[in-house]
């Protein structure tokens, strides 16, 4: 209930996005009786004028079963937004680089790292976890230059990386149950159509979907 998280994306407009899926969710009857402690108020509430918790894509806060609030809040924005004053329980980035083009640019790569280093990791303090997913455009990016990082320097933050490729081609593994050549999201990547995107362009296979 007391959480405070800040979760970017690469736009203001996709973190708010991605605010109002987690506003959703725990509107639901299986968050609420999950965690009865932690719930939403009001809809749509801008300010922080009146007794009303925050509401909206940018921010919301969280309130007890009684509607006082409980100090938890969520904060979304995208990389370079603003941040900071902003503590952090939790970081989550998701996608910080919007595709190809971005991703081969050393100047954009360079403002992404200043901004990870400036801004969102200024909102951390000792206990705090940080997410990151994303798609690996380059190899020189984001999460590339955290594990380079960390593979130079022991006192560097260390990070747990979890791998999922759109095929499996090594079997089984503690965090993967796939068989060899089973495909991650049958459904809606079918192995065929994966296949199909492999041969047509082998580059882009091996940044987007290994």
């Amino acid at each position: 209930p007391k959480a405070q998280l800040i979760a970017c994306s690469y736009t203001a407009e996709l973190a708010n996005d991605m605010n109002r899926d987690v506003q959703k969710i725990m509107d639901d009857d299986p968050h609420l009786r999950l965690f009865p402690q932690t719930r939403l108020g009001g809809k749509n509430v801008r300010t922080v004028v009146g007794p009303n918790p925050l509401r909206n894509s940018d921010k919301f806060e969280t309130v007890n079963m009684e509607g006082r609030r409980t100090g938890g809040s969520y904060k979304s924005a995208g990389v370079g937004g603003g941040i900071t004053g902003r503590p952090m329980d939790y970081g989550i980035i998701d996608d910080p680089i919007k595709g190809r083009e971005m991703a081969d640019s050393p100047a954009h790569r360079a403002k992404v790292w200043g901004w990870y280093n400036g801004d969102f990791l200024s909102r951390t303090h000792g206990g705090s976890s940080i997410l990151l997913t994303c798609t690996r455009w380059n190899q020189d990016d984001l999460p590339g230059m955290l594990l380079a990082k960390a593979e130079e320097d022991a006192k560097a933050d260390q990070w747990v990386v979890l791998k999922l490729p759109a095929i499996n081609e090594h079997g089984p593994t503690e965090v993967d149950p796939r068989q060899a050549g089973e495909p991650l999201w049958p459904e809606r990547h079918p192995l065929e159509s994966l296949e199909a995107k492999r041969a047509s362009s082998p580059y882009d296979w091996a940044s987007l979907y290994q």
